[in-house]
């Protein structure tokens, strides 16, 4: 089985080199029947990540390739891994953050079997984990923090864009248009519809049990503000993705298709359509976004419940504070990508 892995870099000098050290060491690639082959594709960055990729793989073993994009933007920089750079023989592309840790040797190797082991799933996620919790002292901040992430990891498996794998025709039904802020929910959202064309089946997500990766949490509160109203945006663009997504899909069309095409005809169309449905207010949209955690809070049980109610209660007021952020910046036309 051949298997691409991307990692999607953008200005991680002082992170990618650690994540390429943890990529390295993965069981993967000595495993029997397995071709592997790493890409990591820089984008638009303006310090060393070029320069620390390379000399973090200098000794590689494993096949490798680095190459640099100048256009800053993930959602680009996705698109030409998953339909230019891997190969058109993989059967499972695996895609990555340069500033996750994966601390499990056999993490990989085990999302690919529990992706192998489902024939329904058309991809394998495994558990995010905020380094927070490696962290003796947290402060009030720091456990508010992992209250939320308690409640977000609650019910069916999730799409974390920071590290997943998944079958290679699958993404190859994707293009992801520009702007896209929140790139993992409509990539989850075609998998799990197989392209708006069939209803919802989360039984095409299975998570890799006792597999996490870790992340840094954003605690310090102007970065954490911009943050949340970023995703906001994305969220509620993603909406509108959506429904554009679902008309297609009824017109017999194929969504991915679609999206490429309008997308080299006229690449501004997702912005001008964001500005022109979400400019004013972003109407009744940014509402349904502030009640979110009391409905993930639902699914909790037990003690579980009780562990995820603070941060619930606390993502329930930032939500408020950043929908009203949302909101100026959309009414503004601020836009900020």
């Amino acid at each position: 089985m051949k298997v691409c892995l991307g990692i999607l870099a953008h200005n991680e000098e002082d992170r990618i080199g650690t994540t390429l050290g943890d990529l390295i060491k993965q069981d993967l690639w000595t495993q029997p029947g397995i071709e592997a082959i790493l890409w990591v594709v820089v984008n638009g960055a303006r310090d060393r990540t070029l320069q620390r990729a390379q000399e973090a793989l200098a000794q590689a073993a494993c096949e490798h390739h680095v190459v640099e994009l100048e256009i800053a933007s993930k959602a680009n920089a996705w698109n030409h891994f998953v339909h230019q750079l891997s190969s058109p023989e993989a059967e499972v592309l695996v895609l990555l953050d340069a500033d996750i840790r994966i601390p499990q040797r056999d993490a990989l190797s085990r999302m690919l079997s529990a992706l192998q082991e489902t024939p329904r799933a058309l991809a394998a996620v495994d558990q995010p984990v905020k380094d927070l919790a490696l962290r003796g002292d947290k402060g009030i901040v720091g456990h508010l923090s992992l209250s939320a992430s308690e409640l977000a990891a609650s019910g069916p498996p999730k799409l974390c864009g920071q590290l997943y794998l998944a079958r290679a025709p699958a993404l190859r039904a994707i293009y992801l248009p520009e702007p896209m802020l929140v790139e993992d929910g409509f990539i989850k959202a075609m998998l799990v519809t197989e392209g708006f064309s069939q209803p919802e089946d989360l039984g095409r997500l299975v998570r890799a049990e006792g597999v996490y990766h870790l992340y840094e949490a954003v605690t310090r509160l102007g970065p954490l503000f911009r943050h949340e109203k970023r995703i906001l945006i994305g969220t509620l663009a993603n909406l509108l993705l959506f429904e554009q997504a679902r008309t297609l899909a009824l017109q017999g069309l194929r969504v991915g298709d679609w999206l490429r095409a309008q997308s080299a005809s006229n690449p501004d169309w997702f912005r001008q359509l964001i500005r022109d449905q979400l400019g004013r207010w972003g109407g009744a949209r940014i509402g349904i976004m502030i009640p979110v955690p009391l409905r993930q809070l639902r699914e909790c049980r037990g003690a579980v419940f009780w562990r995820a109610l603070p941060g619930a209660m606390a993502r329930l007021v930032l939500n408020s504070v950043v929908a009203l952020g949302a909101a100026v910046d959309l009414r503004r036309g601020r836009l900020r990508w």
